[in-house]
């Protein structure tokens, strides 16, 4: 194709967000497959959007052309998209969100070298996302905007991706059938939480060619950051937020829309430690939860957000929508203008970096980001805070009052 060793067009940005979707650009222009996709469709061996080197790309024109090429090279290996209303366009709408945050780690996995089995494994998160939309009727009733950033996502923070073990497939195997036989996304987020601690994600086939049950999920203590993903966990077992990351895939195997929250302190001796201690946040607007609007960036639908720990075998996670004894202790330790010792949740398009103990250095603020919102407010104005000095939880902050000063 001309233009493959040439000059790929410019594309500027001033912001974290816009760099990685201008790399994006770069990486469809110069991969063969996509390459070679778009070109097909345009029936030309010339690819005048790859090939100008005088252009200048915005990054939203950038996230465009790289998402109808992913979805050319997709459609090309006989991806089709089963979805009710409006399936081709909600399937685009879909990647384009994904690749739109995606960040500079992933597009090196998607584009580094394996890229058939990296896009079989985001249009496979792409297909089960819209599916499980379709197929439960208190899935379809989440809004849109709510089922891109916390069904559609295949992580949530730093996590290994999990490309061969693809959790999503997995998991709706084992909980979608339990799961849209309820007729609310919280009394199916109960069943889930409950079944997991006797659930064995893992098998080997034996000389007789039954599968054996592998292990179930373990808890494992002080294991992040080397146990995160589910598969890990899988393997290993995990602590907090290990096992607050299988719950939440688990709940968007099926569904159910989840984010993870925390925070990454702890005052022990009279001095502060690295420490982290991190949850699940699922999202139900037919059932009220602890939380109000705050003022915090996180305020849209501040009331449909409920909490629960993450589950494994011998551990039932704390209390529903209210602090086990690991939350107070974030709130308790909460200091106002802190970036660390603050509580956070995830989300996968926000441009305000979400720091945790392991990443927080310059790799982790651009090359790994983490989206994310500060929800000091919510939380201390549901539960109280302390303020630093003291850990007693009596002040009812506002996000204005609580918030880091700068992110």
């Amino acid at each position: 194709l001309s233009g493959t060793s040439g000059d790929v067009p410019a594309c500027v940005a001033d912001d974290v967000r816009g760099f990685d979707r201008c790399t994006l650009l770069c990486a469809v222009c110069t991969t063969p497959a996509t390459r070679f996709a778009m070109a097909f469709n345009a029936r030309d061996q010339t690819i005048p959007i790859c090939d100008d080197p005088d252009y200048a790309y915005d990054p939203d024109t950038a996230l465009d052309v790289a998402t109808d090429a992913l979805l050319a090279s997709a459609s090309s290996h006989g991806y089709y998209w089963l979805d009710d209303g409006g399936s081709e366009t909600n399937a685009t709408l879909a990647v384009r969100f994904l690749l739109g945050s995606m960040p500079l780690r992933d597009i090196e996995l998607l584009f580094g070298g394996q890229y058939f089995e990296t896009l079989d494994w985001l249009m496979e998160h792409v297909r089960l996302a819209l599916l499980t939309r379709s197929s439960w009727g208190a899935a379809k009733a989440i809004p849109w905007d709510v089922f891109l950033e916390h069904v559609l996502p295949y992580a949530a923070l730093d996590e290994k991706r999990d490309v061969s073990w693809r959790w999503r497939p997995r998991f709706y195997e084992l909980f979608f059938a339990n799961a849209s036989s309820y007729p609310s996304l919280s009394s199916a987020a109960v069943s889930i939480a409950g079944l997991i601690p006797a659930t064995s994600s893992l098998g080997v086939m034996v000389v007789n060619d039954a599968l054996e049950a592998g292990s179930p999920f373990t808890w494992k203590s002080s294991t992040a950051p080397a146990y995160l993903s589910p598969h890990q966990v899988a393997e290993t077992g995990a602590s907090c937020t290990g096992t607050a990351l299988v719950l939440l895939a688990a709940y968007r195997s099926v569904g159910i829309p989840a984010r993870i929250a925390g925070c990454s302190n702890e005052y022990k001796n009279g001095a502060w430690v690295d420490d982290d201690h991190h949850w699940v946040e699922y999202w139900d607007a037919t059932v009220a939860g602890p939380f109000t609007p705050a003022g915090g960036d996180d305020d849209a639908d501040a009331v449909s957000w409920h909490t629960k720990e993450g589950t494994s075998k011998g551990n039932a996670g704390g209390p529903w929508d209210s602090p086990s004894s690991s939350m107070s202790g974030c709130l308790a330790k909460m200091v106002p203008g802190d970036n660390m010792a603050t509580l956070w949740a995830s989300s996968w398009s926000s441009g305000t970096f979400f720091p945790t103990m392991w990443h927080n250095d310059s790799w982790a603020s651009s090359t790994g980001f983490v989206g994310g919102y500060n929800a000091c407010g919510r939380y201390c104005s549901a539960w109280g805070c302390g303020n630093g000095s003291s850990m007693d939880q009596v002040n009812f902050y506002s996000q204005e009052e609580c918030g880091p000063t700068s992110q």
